[in-house]
């Protein structure tokens, strides 16, 4: 996302470091200052640091490298974006630089220097590597940790009501669900009953066109051959046009009943795939209030316990 004002320049980048999420906030001012915010969505802990135009050119030529301003701006936001080749991004602890300094010493066979034994800084830094052909350049960029203020906490406990009404209202608008899966169970009853109806009709236009094939039997009189040297029976008539009517109504029934069954499975198949989709969704978001609960609560608590410093 990006916020345009009459002398600044703001991007949010959405994106995550060493398996966790951040957001990283890059703001040009006057086009002579960088300002970089990386928060640490889990818990907002914020890291922050601001550069001039000097400094990032003096940077950059003192690693032999050198770039322009508007120029480094633009790879910063390339690498964030992951959207070049040529350069890419790493945030790192003061123990995971440590950590380099000291594995890039034991290579090069120099001492070690002794382990630090006062309290480790809670700093970050932001490495912007540019990969060229033949090189690999490595531009830092420290960040202090951001003291929360009071009005800092305010945001971020009026952000997770936010989050969590939203939450609220989503679940409630799940409730519709509970309407579709009575609307679906209905559907099956309606799709059986009509099943058994199709199968009795079916059944009774066989028996009928039995009947015309074998002909009728009364008092022992087979009716069809009666007919046959009788053709003044009319009734007989009307008995076999009704029953050529029956099977071929029983064809169409039969028909209507293969074509019902195909729907029947379709919408099975739907049925089921809504009410995974239903019980999914709904443990996601009982999943995310707990959470957005939990985070809310150890907002306010902080909140306290800054305002039991400040007095």
């Amino acid at each position: 996302m990006t916020e345009v004002s009459s002398n600044r320049t703001s991007e949010i980048i959405e994106t995550v470091f060493h398996n966790v999420e951040y957001s990283v906030i890059v703001t040009t001012i006057n086009e002579e200052t960088l300002s970089i915010e990386v928060e640490q969505q889990s818990d907002f802990s914020r890291w922050r640091g601001d550069f001039t135009s000097r400094h990032v050119e003096d940077m950059t030529s003192k690693t032999g490298n050198f770039k322009k301003f508007l120029v480094f701006i633009k790879m910063l936001l390339s690498a964030l974006k992951q959207s070049s080749d040529s350069v890419f991004v790493d945030l790192l602890t003061y123990q995971d630089l440590e950590a380099l300094k000291n594995r890039k010493a034991a290579n090069a066979g120099a001492t070690q220097p002794p382990n630090r034994t006062g309290p480790i800084p809670n700093k970050r830094y932001l490495i912007l590597t540019y990969a060229a052909e033949f090189d690999r350049v490595h531009y830092p960029l420290p960040l202090l940790f951001d003291e929360p203020d009071v009005e800092r906490l305010k945001q971020i406990i009026n952000k997770q009501r936010g989050d969590i009404e939203r939450l609220r209202q989503l679940s409630a608008s799940s409730a519709s669900t509970a309407s579709l899966e009575s609307e679906n169970r209905r559907l099956k009853d309606d799709i059986s009953s009509l099943r058994t109806q199709l199968a009795d009709a079916a059944a009774a236009a066989a028996a009928a066109a039995s009947r015309d094939r074998n002909g009728v039997n009364v008092g022992g009189v087979n009716l069809a051959s009666t007919y046959s040297t009788n053709p003044a029976n009319a009734t007989l008539s009307s008995a076999a046009a009704t029953a050529a009517a029956a099977a071929a109504a029983a064809e169409e029934l039969q028909m209507e009943l293969k074509q019902t069954r195909r729907e029947r499975d379709a919408l099975a198949v739907r049925v089921e795939a809504a009410e995974t989709e239903i019980e999914r969704a709904a443990a996601v978001q009982r999943r995310e209030i707990r959470r957005k609960a939990k985070e809310l609560q150890e907002a306010l608590e902080e909140a306290v316990r800054y305002k039991e410093q400040v007095r």
